[in-house]
């Protein structure tokens, strides 16, 4: 009851410019993540896997709250089980390639987990089509040359090889 109130007097504009702006904030860490974790994988080492879980868990600590059920119970498992490989480095005999890439593995585990529950939103692909809320939208958008080409115009092709001359 408390939320519904509060969602009732927030209005839409800041409503959507709080999401705006979460997004954007979740976009700078997705774009840190995709290239932490190129990092990881072009140099597999524990700074570098280091720095992939670091963004991991950045993610994580910004979208948890949306997450389901289901991929928090396996995002707990692969959290658990990448302390539990991170601490047996402590013991520099059990620090081998195999330890590491067993970290990169988790890593890319707790990625696709993460990535999967947010697609359920449609946070990445949309995918379906956008339904048009008025005649004279989908006028504007065609107009505008939106669709398949996304605002870009197709150019006129001269009738002649002599009007391409003038």
């Amino acid at each position: 009851m408390v939320e519904e109130m509060k969602e009732m007097l927030i209005p839409d504009e800041i409503r959507s410019h709080s999401s705006f702006l979460t997004n954007k904030r979740l976009d700078i860490v997705i774009t840190k993540l995709d290239y932490y974790k190129e990092e990881a994988w072009a140099t597999p080492n524990i700074p570098n896997i280091g720095r992939y879980f670091a963004c991991l868990y950045t993610l994580f600590d910004n979208v948890f709250s949306v997450l389901h059920k289901e991929h928090l119970d396996n995002l707990k498992i692969l959290f658990t089980d990448y302390w539990n490989k991170y601490n047996t480095l402590q013991d520099e005999k059990k620090q081998s390639f195999r330890t590491v890439y067993e970290l990169l593995f988790i890593c890319d585990e707790i990625n696709r987990e993460m990535k999967w529950s947010l697609q359920r939103y449609e946070y990445f692909f949309k995918l379906g089509t956008q339904s048009v809320k008025s005649t004279e939208t989908g006028l504007a958008i065609i107009h505008q040359g939106g669709g398949f080409f996304g605002g870009s115009r197709v150019p006129k092709v001269p009738r002649n090889p002599s009007e391409s001359s003038s």
